[in-house]
């Protein structure tokens, strides 16, 4: 098991613990720590039942695959802006309780 699974799962584990469905990051630092790699103005969501997701703009995805080297993370393209696909996974998958980690944030999700 690699780095970025065993602090996934440490994750997983402490969002049941806590009964949040997930937690969406957008600060830099914390998704270079847990993913190994971070694209400007990409989000992670880790949800304590589902895949994780890293969601970047589109121009960035090939290096980011590349770079990720993650087998157990999804990686999604915006295809509007950030606020809307985020918004449209929360109610894809009815999540209702989701803890969020953001440095600067302006939208109401």
């Amino acid at each position: 098991m690699n780095q970025a699974t065993q602090k996934i799962n440490k994750i997983k584990s402490k969002l049941r613990f806590l009964d949040i469905d997930g937690i969406l990051l957008n600060d830099e630092s914390n998704i270079k720590y847990i993913a190994g790699y971070y694209t400007q103005g990409a989000m992670l969501y880790i949800g304590k039942k589902s895949r994780v997701v890293y969601f970047i703009d589109p121009m960035n995805f090939d290096l980011c695959k590349k770079s990720l080297n993650e087998k157990d993370i999804d990686i999604v393209t915006f295809k509007k802006n950030y606020s809307t696909n985020v918004l449209e996974y929360i109610k894809k998958y009815n999540l209702k309780n989701i803890g969020i980690d953001f440095n600067a944030y302006s939208a109401v999700l």
